[in-house]
């Protein structure tokens, strides 16, 4: 998703330098902000009890990530840490709704956009349950 970063500077976004593999934020923090990427690249992860990290996305300038748990009230799902150096326009969670209450259309794209994640997460989950090995990975090298 992305929105016009004039719009997010004007209601009062702040934009942020974020070093390579600087933490974001952290699974379990409140969700508080909406994110958008203005150059570089963010990893979502989540760490097992063997340490092993897996990885929920990994998200690339004009994307924004880990807004679905602000529509919830709930906490992040996982922690976003940079990959890259990365420029990260930083919005509260209250500014983000009245820019979506002004603008009807922005609406209507996070619809679409997480009904593509959604949509691709059910489709993982598929291919991961119900083929063997080779199907899995042919299946993840397709997405």
């Amino acid at each position: 998703m992305q929105i016009d970063p004039n719009i997010l500077i004007t209601y009062g976004g702040v934009s942020k330098i974020y070093k390579k593999q600087e933490t974001i934020f952290q699974e379990g923090d409140h969700a508080r902000f909406y994110f958008q990427i203005l150059h570089g690249s963010v990893k979502m992860t989540n760490l097992n009890e063997d340490g092993r990290e897996f990885i929920q996305g990994i998200f690339k300038s004009g994307e924004s990530f880990g807004e679905p748990p602000l529509f919830i009230g709930t906490f992040y799902p996982a922690s976003a840490h940079a990959v890259l150096e990365s420029a990260i326009i930083k919005l509260s969670k209250e500014t983000l709704f009245k820019i979506l209450a002004t603008f009807p259309e922005l609406q209507m794209e996070f619809i679409r956009c997480f009904a593509k994640r959604v949509y691709s997460k059910s489709v993982t989950v598929r291919e991961i349950v119900n083929s063997d090995p080779e199907h899995r990975i042919l299946s993840f090298f397709e997405f």
